[in-house]
C-alpha cells in the first residue's frame, strides 16, 4: 500500500460568535461544548432521533459564506449499527432550517468501531450553514453526544515529507494511593495518545520556511489541530503540541549545505472521562 499524506487543520470555523441551532440539548451538556476544545466534556442531545422519523440535528451559522474542506467530529458515542440510522452533513445558503439543499453526504462510513473519532473531507466551495443530522437507534446511552465538532480547511506540506515509521503509544491517567499496608489502590480517569512525528531537511529553504509558518501557526491557536497520520485511513485526532522549543537537530553541516531533523512531539487530547467543572 503506499504512504499516505499527513493533513492538519488548525482554525475551527466554529467559535464562540458562531450561532448554533438545535433540535435539543441536554440543560448539563449544552451546545457550547461543540468548540470549547475539551472533547471530553461532550454537547449532548435528550435522544437518539427517531428512525423513519425525525433526527437529532445541529446547525451552525458561520456569519459568512466559508469554505471548510473537513468536518471531524471527536469523542462521539454513535454506534449507527441499526436500519434507519443516519449521520449526514449538509450545507445550506440560507437558513438552518428548510431552503434548498446545496450540498449533503452520509458520514456513516466513517465511523470505526471501538474508535470515537471521525472525520470527512470534501471540497464544497462557500457555504454559511453547516448542518448534522443523525439518528442512532442502538445509542447506548439512548443519548447522541459530540465531544467537539471540527469545520475547517485541511491542509499538508508541499516541501516537507515525513520520514517512514512514527513513535506512538497510548498513555494512561489514574489516581494510585498505597496504603500503609503496601496494598496499592488505582482508579483508572482517562488515555491519551502520544505521536512522534520527525521531518528530515537537507538545505531546503523552502521545508525550513513551512516548517517555521506550521509551528507558528499551531501555537498562536493554543498549540491544538486536528492531526490526519495517514489519509489511506480514517483515523483522526485532536491533539496538541507538547514541545514548545528545540524542533530543529542540526546534523550535519558543510560548506554548502546542512542536514537538519525536525520533531514534533504531539498528544491527544483526552476524551475517556466527561467533566462537568
Amino acid at each position: 500500500m503506499a504512504i499516505g499524506t499527513l493533513r492538519y487543520a488548525i482554525t475551527n470555523f466554529i467559535g464562540s460568535t458562531t450561532p448554533i441551532y438545535y433540535s435539543s440539548q441536554d440543560p448539563r451538556y449544552v451546545r457550547q461544548f461543540l468548540y470549547n476544545v475539551r472533547p471530553s466534556k461532550p454537547f449532548r442531545f435528550v435522544n437518539e432521533g427517531v428512525t423513519g422519523a425525525v433526527p437529532e440535528w445541529v446547525c451552525v451559522d458561520l456569519n459568512a459564506p466559508c469554505t471548510p474542506t473537513i468536518c471531524a467530529l471527536f469523542n462521539h458515542n454513535l454506534v449507527l449499527s441499526a436500519g434507519g440510522d443516519q449521520l449526514d452533513l449538509i450545507t445550506y445558503d440560507d437558513t438552518c432550517s428548510g431552503g434548498a439543499v446545496e450540498h449533503s453526504l452520509s458520514m456513516m462510513p466513517r465511523r470505526l468501531a471501538n474508535f470515537n473519532n471521525l472525520y470527512q473531507l470534501f471540497n464544497w466551495g462557500a457555504h454559511q450553514f453547516w448542518k448534522i443530522e443523525t439518528i442512532d437507534a442502538n445509542n447506548a446511552a439512548a443519548k447522541i453526544e459530540f465531544g467537539e465538532w471540527f469545520l475547517g480547511e485541511w491542509q499538508t506540506f508541499t516541501n516537507a515529507r515525513l520520514q517512514p515509521g512514527r513513535a506512538d503509544g497510548p498513555v494512561f491517567f489514574e489516581g494510585t494511593q498505597t496504603t500503609y499496608y503496601g496494598q496499592i489502590w488505582s482508579n483508572y480517569y482517562a488515555e491519551a495518545e502520544n505521536f512522534s512525528i520527525v521531518i528530515k531537511s537537507i538545505n531546503n529553504p523552502a521545508q525550513v520556511d513551512e516548517l517555521r509558518l506550521f509551528l507558528s501557526a499551531v501555537k498562536l491557536a493554543g498549540g491544538k489541530f486536528v492531526f490526519i497520520p495517514d489519509d489511506n485511513f480514517q483515523f483522526c485526532y485532536y491533539v496538541h503540541m507538547t514541545n514548545m522549543a528545540d524542533f530543529g537537530l542540526q546534523l550535519a553541516k558543510g560548506a554548502t549545505c546542512e542536514h537538519y531533523q525536525w520533531t514534533i512531539e504531539l498528544r491527544t487530547l483526552v476524551e475517556g472521562v466527561a467533566l462537568l467543572g
